[in-house]
């Protein structure tokens, strides 16, 4: 073979080397949980947590190269202002108000707390030695993350565990004492980023042996030379 069939072999090795590199695309799945439903109770954290299946469980293969976690706190409730005094009406603006808390995540992630407060009522008025009760209020807030250094503990079974305290936020005149009934929805879901592994397909397989064959036969004409 001479010099062009030489460089015939090298470009269909380099082509066929490329194709196979080129198969490797940037690829993402979702590991999702089952929301979380707190106690309606004001200043009484509920704690409850998320198991995740993790990267290999979820269907993930290939190189796993990043893991992004998205919480996101609901808040509903209403706030009842009661005037306890005997011959004045006063008035008040609140709202309700969770604080998501996490108490454990894996070291490499950092999550933060989420502090979650509604749309606020409008001015109320009670009447002396009245009440009144807020129609529902509700809000939502949400945070991402995305873990940072080794991912390995992602690749397993991993866990959040958390803790949600519902309570009212607003203004009051003095004499008013406020109480709150929140329901919190804690949702969670994670992002696996992976490279797939690099499959050849049958057409560069094909030429791949063909240039592997053509430098074959160099070698042995070298050779009897």
């Amino acid at each position: 073979m001479n010099k062009l069939g030489l460089l015939l072999c090298s470009t269909a090795l380099a082509a066929t080397l490329g194709g196979l590199c080129d198969q490797a695309q940037a690829a993402a799945i979702t590991d999702l949980n089952a929301p979380f439903t707190t106690a309606p109770a004001a200043n009484t954290p509920f704690n409850g947590g998320f198991n995740f299946a993790g990267f290999t469980a979820s269907g993930g293969s290939g190189t796993l190269t990043g893991v992004t976690v998205t919480l996101t706190d609901h808040v509903t409730g209403t706030v009842t202002g009661l005037n306890t005094n005997t011959t004045t009406s006063l008035t008040f603006q609140s709202a309700v108000k969770n604080i998501l808390t996490l108490n454990t995540q894996p070291s490499n992630l950092g999550l933060p707390k989420i502090i979650d407060i509604s749309n606020s009522s409008a001015k109320e008025t009670v009447a002396p030695k009245g009440s009144f009760t807020t129609p529902t209020l509700t809000g939502s807030k949400s945070a991402t993350q995305s873990a940072t250094g080794p991912l390995s503990d992602f690749l397993g079974a991993w866990s959040i565990t958390f803790s949600d305290t519902g309570n009212y936020d607003g203004t009051a005149q003095s004499g008013i004492n406020l109480s709150a009934v929140t329901t919190g929805l804690v949702t969670a879901s994670v992002t696996y980023d992976y490279a797939p592994p690099q499959v050849p397909e049958p057409m560069s397989i094909a030429i791949l042996g063909s240039g592997l064959v053509g430098l074959g036969l160099v070698r042995r004409r070298r050779r009897a030379l």
